[in-house]
């Protein structure tokens, strides 16, 4: 079957494509809205074709008590992940001036919505690309609420896969294609550790997905900004390359150290054009030991590395509002909170119907424990 390609304005996403390249901003804004401007400026400079930022609203995606992850710790210090995503959160009204300086600058400018509500706000800013995050790459909660709506659910999907084995991968593809999803996919491969050690980069997962994934197009997610990893994973047949810019790497913030400032994007750019106009000049590097290590065996798995991230990154099923005993579960009274550890947003139709055996209040979980 012949992979699809993807159309985004004027690009073209796919086999025979120039490699999309997308300028991950995320939260390298630290909450500073002319911050963010400043990336959106620097990502158009660097001649990547888009940036993307990550939409949430503290109390949706996280439990008031989670903790961060180890990463987090070290890059952010003390206190609750809630306090530290506080901080680091853009209004909708930031977000459409966001957009709106994105157009007038002439970049693609894209985001990653990180809860249900965040999923309104992006219909409302009506992007060009939804980009689902490694943390929800197994929440048919999020799956369902892109596919119900009319404007989002033909819309192109990225979808990053970190801390997942290959089924789950089939089973969240599945799930949007059967609940009505018909926008195009593209599937990144992903490892959720902030750095991601080279030994664990399992770039041949890459060649996987292109084979398990025939119809689909594929790409990298990265995590080191490491231009030889990089352009091994344009040589190995990724179609798009997601990478991280700050504009200095010394800020404080879980990312910026994971990240490329603006002269170093511009040259990952440069040189990643370097290896389509010429792959063959980049095939010798294959051999070399560094490279070698980072292309594994390409079995997609949960990596030792990424545990702690999927642990505290993953989402449990909560309650989206109060609810009273005798209620009979319905979608709408559904929601999903970081940390993991209760019942996995992939199992809400377990819910689905049953009568909840006593008072549960917003945010709190839900386990089949508490429905008959």
């Amino acid at each position: 079957m012949t992979k699809a390609t993807i159309s985004v304005g004027d690009k073209k996403i796919g086999s025979g494509q120039p490699c999309f390249i997308v300028a991950e901003a995320g939260v390298n804004h630290n909450g500073d809205l002319n911050l963010a401007k400043q990336l959106v400026a620097a990502t158009k400079e660097s001649g990547a074709d888009a940036v993307k930022f990550q939409i949430f609203i503290p109390e949706e995606i996280v439990s008031p008590d989670a903790t961060k992850a180890d990463y987090q710790k070290e890059t952010t210090g003390g206190g609750s992940q809630y306090e530290m995503l506080k901080k680091l959160a853009l209004t909708e009204k930031e977000f459409i001036q966001l957009r709106n300086f994105a157009k007038e600058v002439g970049i693609t400018f894209f985001a990653t919505p990180h809860d249900l509500a965040s999923v309104d706000i992006f219909e409302r800013l009506d992007l060009p690309i939804i980009k689902v995050a490694s943390s929800d790459s197994y929440n048919a909660l999020l799956f369902k609420k892109l596919a119900m709506s009319k404007k989002l659910k033909t819309k192109p999907l990225f979808l990053s896969t970190g801390a997942s084995t290959l089924e789950e991968v089939k089973k969240s593809i599945r799930f949007l294609r059967k609940n009505g999803f018909t926008g195009p996919i593209l599937v990144y491969h992903c490892v959720s550790a902030y750095p991601a050690p080279p030994r664990d980069q399992n770039l041949r997962v890459i060649e996987t997905f292109k084979k398990e994934f025939s119809d689909l197009p594929i790409g990298f997610s990265d995590n080191t900004g490491d231009i030889d990893i990089l352009k091994t994973a344009v040589y190995l047949g990724a179609v798009s390359i997601e990478t991280n810019i700050t504009m200095d790497r010394n800020m404080e913030g879980p990312d910026h150290r994971i990240s490329s400032e603006p002269a170093g994007f511009s040259k990952i750019v440069k040189e990643i054009r370097a290896v389509e106009n010429n792959p063959s000049s980049f095939a010798k590097m294959l051999n070399d030991s560094k490279i070698k290590e980072t292309l594994g065996d390409g079995i997609k798995r949960v990596l030792p590395s990424e545990i702690d991230t999927m642990q505290i990154t993953q989402k449990s099923i909560v309650a989206a509002r109060d609810l009273v005993a005798g209620d009979l579960i319905t979608l709408e009274m559904l929601s999903a909170r970081r940390p993991m550890g209760g019942l996995s947003p992939m199992e809400f139709g377990l819910l689905i119907s049953k009568k909840l055996k006593h008072a549960i209040g917003k945010g709190s979980r839900i386990t089949l424990s508490d429905v008959e």
